[in-house]
């Protein structure tokens, strides 16, 4: 190959918490560069290996022992990962899954994910089926549980409940997006609604709404009132004896009603039955 492609060479001192499982993880990405750049011999992938993997590895490389010859590619691999394969505690691997939880922002999918990286070393005889407990156990959603509890052995795999997860928090999603769109609407009718409701209660009260009047049942021969009336260019009138008003003295002979009503046409119905009476 006349150009190498370029790949991130691995450190294996950057993180010691998780150094197998970066290395396997390095080492799946590598053997997807070895399918690209069509190499097949194991003469070709050891070397390939030993020149990505950079200095720090090949230097460990050469503290290990039967690492085989330069067509030994399966073995250098064996080796390697041999090495970075941290001494366990299975005990507590199983502590760490158990007391793994949902994440109140994570998919019961993406839940599912991390339960399997927390599995993978712990030795499980069963692993989809401690991972299927674990999630019935400990998800966020009460609603799943019950549905999962109510499945018997054979119809509760995990692969149903995952699915049925799924179909759960899309409705869930679904169901919010109509919500606030509906929601969005009875704001604006409501709006409309009091607009008109208060539009609508001006206009009763400007057509309807009768007016605070009282009207006085004293004779109407004050001064101040007769003053008012003239300011106003009223034809002001006696209410008693039909003379011009204000008057000195007492009122003249009261006026017939018939007089009467020709010169009161402002005078209400109610004061001109007491005018009558």
């Amino acid at each position: 190959m006349a150009n190498i492609p370029q790949f991130p060479a691995f450190d294996p001192d950057c993180d010691q918490t998780n150094l197998s499982q970066r290395w396997v993880k390095w080492l799946k990405r590598f053997e997807n560069l070895l399918i690209v750049s069509d190499i097949k011999s194991a003469e070709g992938k050891r070397a390939f290996l030993l020149h990505y993997a950079d200095d720090r590895v090949c230097d460990i490389f050469d503290t290990l022992k039967d690492t085989g010859g330069a067509k030994d590619y399966d073995i250098a691999k064996a080796k390697l990962t041999e090495h970075f394969k941290p001494r366990q505690n299975t005990a507590m691997e199983i502590m760490h899954f158990r007391r793994a939880r949902q994440l109140s922002n994570e998919t019961v999918d993406q839940y599912h994910t991390r339960l399997q990286g927390l599995a993978a070393h712990c030795e499980f005889a069963d692993v989809d089926k401690e991972i299927k407990q674990q999630i019935i156990e400990t998800c966020t959603s009460t609603r799943l549980r019950r549905r999962a509890l109510e499945l018997v052995d054979d119809d509760s795999s995990l692969t149903k409940i995952l699915d049925m997860a799924c179909r759960m928090e899309d409705a869930a999603h679904d169901a919010r997006v109509m919500e606030c769109s509906a929601n969005n609407g009875s704001a604006t009718v409501t709006n409309s609604h009091e607009v008109c409701k208060v539009q609508g209660g001006h206009r009763d009260q400007r057509y309807h709404a009768k007016p605070n009047i009282k009207l006085s049942r004293k004779p109407h021969h004050n001064w101040s009132h007769g003053t008012r009336l003239a300011s106003e260019g009223v034809n002001n009138k006696c209410y008693n004896c039909g003379g011009d008003y204000p008057h000195q003295g007492s009122c003249g002979p009261l006026l017939e009603s018939s007089d009467t009503e020709a010169f009161l046409p402002f005078t209400s119905e109610m004061e001109m039955n007491r005018l009558y009476q």
